[in-house]
This record gives C-alpha cells, sequence and structure tokens, in this order.
C-alpha cells in the first residue's frame, strides 16, 4: 500500500472514530467544538473588505491605516491592511506599486465583525462622510485551539 493510501486510510479511520460534535452558534458565539475537533468559540457576523491606495488621506493619515485605528478605537476585534501589487476601480484607471513610488499602491483593509460591530464602524464613516469602496460578505469566524490566556 503506498503512502497516500495509507495516510487516506487512516485519515478515514479517525473520523469514523470521532463522535460528530458539530453545535449551531448563535451570533453572540457559543462554546464548542468544530469540526476539526478543536475547542473553538465561533461567531457569525461579516468579514469587511475596504479598497483604497496608499495615497487617500484622511485626518492627514493615509485611509488604511485611518481605518485600522479607527477599528481598534471603535473596540473591533481586529484589521488587517493587505497591500497589493496592482488592481483598478470604478474609474478604470489601473493603480500599482512602482519601485521608486508607492503613493498609488492598492491596500485593503480587511476586518471580521459582528452585527453590531459593523453597524458601529458604518455608522461612524457615515458621520464622517467618509468614501470608500468595500465588500461586506456574512462569515463564521472563530480562535481554534484553547489558549492560554483563555483558559
Amino acid at each position: 500500500m503506498d503512502d497516500w493510501k495509507r495516510n487516506q486510510a487512516a485519515f478515514e479511520r479517525v473520523n469514523r472514530e470521532r463522535p460528530s460534535k458539530l453545535q449551531t452558534f448563535s451570533a453572540e458565539g457559543a462554546e464548542g467544538v468544530n469540526e476539526t475537533g478543536f475547542r473553538s468559540k465561533l461567531m457569525k457576523g461579516y468579514q469587511i473588505t475596504f479598497f483604497t491606495q496608499q495615497n487617500r488621506r484622511f485626518d492627514y493619515k493615509p485611509l488604511s491605516e485611518w481605518l485600522l485605528y479607527t477599528a481598534k478605537s471603535l473596540g473591533l476585534r481586529g484589521a488587517t491592511i493587505v497591500p497589493a501589487s496592482e488592481g483598478f476601480g470604478r474609474h478604470q484607471q489601473i493603480h500599482s506599486a512602482h519601485f521608486f513610488e508607492l503613493a498609488d499602491q492598492p491596500q485593503e483593509v480587511v476586518m471580521a465583525v459582528t452585527d453590531e460591530e459593523a453597524a458601529r464602524l458604518f455608522a461612524h464613516l457615515e458621520a464622517l462622510k467618509i468614501q470608500i469602496f468595500y465588500i461586506k460578505t456574512p462569515a463564521e469566524f472563530g480562535i481554534t485551539g484553547e489558549a492560554a490566556d483563555d483558559a
């Protein structure tokens, strides 16, 4: 029996022997064991991705950085700035990072939020009249394993 078949057989045996411990999770989150067998607190909400460029500014800061620190000040769980190499937007203009000039570099700001956190974030952006393209996708998120500070 080759390695692949042996690994596949072991995988199937473990999955047959492991009892199903899947649970339904509420929007507030619930402790449970996910399909991989790890303890986790799953949440339901949204993945929000904002699209901008390095040269867009608000309050004298790059807009992506401003969004990151605004998310933190609003008590959101986290946000990540993802630099991109190239892209285009509603005006069909190509934006890209160049060796000597990064000002036009496309950037994404990604965050996972609950319904309430999304409402707070968008109310804040609306109050400041910030215009920025975003995608808001329903998502289930959580942390696998058991962290030492959570025990």
